[in-house]
C-alpha cells in the first residue's frame, strides 16, 4: 500500500473507528502496512496489537509482539521490541489499550 492510499484508507476509517485519533496525528504515520486496522478494529492486521510491557518517558514504549510481525514502526534489539507508531502510542496514552 503506498502513502497515498494509507493516508486515504485512515480519513476513511475517521468516521468508522473504534478509537478517536485526530487526523493530524494519523497523517504523520504515512504509511501503516496494516492499512490503520488497529483504528477500525482494534487489531494490527488479523494480529491483536502489540501489548504494551512499559511506556518510557521518551513517547516510545517497549511491547510484546502477538507474532511475528513486519511493522516500520518496531525496532528490535537486545532490550526488547520497542514501538515508535505514533497512533500506537496515542491509543495506548488516551485508552490504556
Amino acid at each position: 500500500m503506498d502513502a497515498q492510499s494509507s493516508v486515504h484508507n485512515a480519513e476513511r476509517l475517521l468516521s468508522e473507528m473504534a478509537y478517536e485519533i485526530s487526523e493530524d496525528l494519523i497523517e504523520q504515520v504515512k504509511l501503516c502496512p496494516h492499512g490503520f486496522s488497529c483504528l477500525e478494529e482494534g487489531r494490527c492486521d488479523k494480529l491483536p496489537m502489540c501489548e504494551v510491557e512499559h511506556a518510557g518517558d521518551c513517547g516510545t514504549f517497549r511491547v510484546r509482539l502477538p507474532a511475528a510481525i513486519s511493522c516500520p514502526h518496531l525496532l528490535v534489539s537486545d532490550g526488547g521490541v520497542t514501538c515508535h507508531c505514533p497512533v500506537r502510542r496515542e491509543i495506548y496514552r488516551q485508552y490504556g489499550d
